[in-house]
C-alpha cells in the first residue's frame, strides 16, 4: 500500500486537471503496473506517469532547485529523486 502512495500523490494534481477537462484538455488512458497490481489511468496527452521507487512513509515532497524531486519521510530519510 505504501507503494503506491508516491503513486497517488502523483496522480491528485492530475485528477484536479482532470476536473478541467472542459476546457480542452485532452486526456488519454495509461496503464501503469507496480507489484503485480495495475490500474488504469486518465493523464493529459503527452504526459506519463511512471513509478520510479519505493519509500518507507513518503511525504512532503517538494522540487529542488535543480528539479530533482526531495520526498521527506516519517523517518530521518529525505529521498532525492532525479
Amino acid at each position: 500500500m505504501r507503494k503506491f502512495f508516491l503513486a497517488c500523490l502523483l496522480l491528485v494534481p492530475l485528477s484536479l486537471l482532470n476536473m478541467r477537462n472542459a476546457s480542452g484538455l485532452t486526456m488519454q488512458s495509461q496503464t501503469l503496473t507496480v507489484n503485480n497490481s495495475t490500474v488504469e489511468l486518465k493523464v493529459p496527452a503527452g504526459m506519463q506517469v511512471e513509478f520510479l521507487t519505493s519509500m518507507d512513509a513518503p511525504r512532503l515532497p517538494a522540487l529542488g532547485p535543480d528539479n530533482e524531486m526531495l520526498v521527506g519521510s516519517r523517518g530521518s530519510a529525505v529521498y532525492r529523486l532525479e
